[in-house]
């Protein structure tokens, strides 16, 4: 697990090497400490990837080949991808959603949270922005226990928007239901294409690029979306989507 940590923060600094003034950010969190944010920039071996814990400022973090640390507060910091050592003490947590894999989340600047995909196999790191609803939506079996609808923006050769919902399936069809309906703060309500994912779930949907749209995205607080679901119809969430800052996904 550890060797897959140091690999993963070689390849992000290896795929953000063109763009050093933005750096990438994985943000970790264990038991009993405050979030802990790795800034990477030079990768391995180099002296300007940082990490801050809490509020604190930044420290230097090294990584090298058979470790990740930093010294705070007169104390060494070993970080792993499940636990961090601290002197003679360990304790759980990790950096990323999903631990030992390959999505890692980063520090939220407003309501939005950046971050990074890594393709170990090609190298290739595409940067992403999330940010969660507020809203919950109450589906019936299988999907009951409320689902969370999340926003997705990255670079994938190109700017590129999405919708996922933990639980439920989407209704967009391109013989029948290939549109939903999008509002920003009290504006007019827009009808935008959606298209399903190119692998068949059902739990995500594209939105088309438009460029008014994505000047809207920028520039308002709330986006309203009206979207159908199969077996549920019609239904409504908002996000907080703003501050989103374009220049952290190039």
């Amino acid at each position: 697990m550890k060797s897959a940590f140091l690999c993963m923060l070689f390849l992000v600094a290896l795929g953000r090497s063109g763009f050093a003034s933005e750096p990438t950010i994985i943000n970790c969190q264990f038991d009993g400490h405050p979030p802990m944010i790795m800034s990477i920039r030079g990768g391995q071996g180099a002296n300007d990837n940082t990490l801050q814990i809490g509020d604190a400022e930044p420290v230097e973090l090294t990584i090298g080949s058979g470790m990740t640390s930093a010294e705070f507060n007169g104390k060494l910091y070993f970080i792993n991808s499940d636990s961090v050592v601290i002197g003679d003490d360990s304790f759980a947590g990790g950096c990323g959603d999903n631990i030992g894999r390959d999505w890692y989340k980063g520090i939220a600047a407003g309501p939005w949270v950046y971050g990074a995909h890594i393709d170990e196999m090609r190298g290739k790191v595409t940067n992403y922005a999330s940010v969660d609803s507020s809203d919950r939506l109450d589906f019936q079996f299988p999907y009951q226990g409320g689902a969370t609808p999340s926003l997705f923006v990255r670079w994938n050769d190109g700017l590129e928007i999405f919708v996922k919902v933990d639980k439920g399936q989407f209704r967009c069809d391109e013989d029948r239901d290939s549109t939903i309906y999008v509002k920003f703060d009290a504006g007019q309500i827009q009808t935008v294409r959606c298209s399903e994912a190119s692998d068949g779930i059902r739990n995500v949907i594209f939105l088309d690029f438009r460029p008014d749209f994505w000047m809207d995205l920028k520039y308002s607080q709330i986006m309203t979306m009206e979207v159908s679901f199969f077996g549920e119809g019609p239904r409504q969430f908002k996000f907080n989507v703003g501050r989103l800052d374009l220049k952290k996904l190039h």
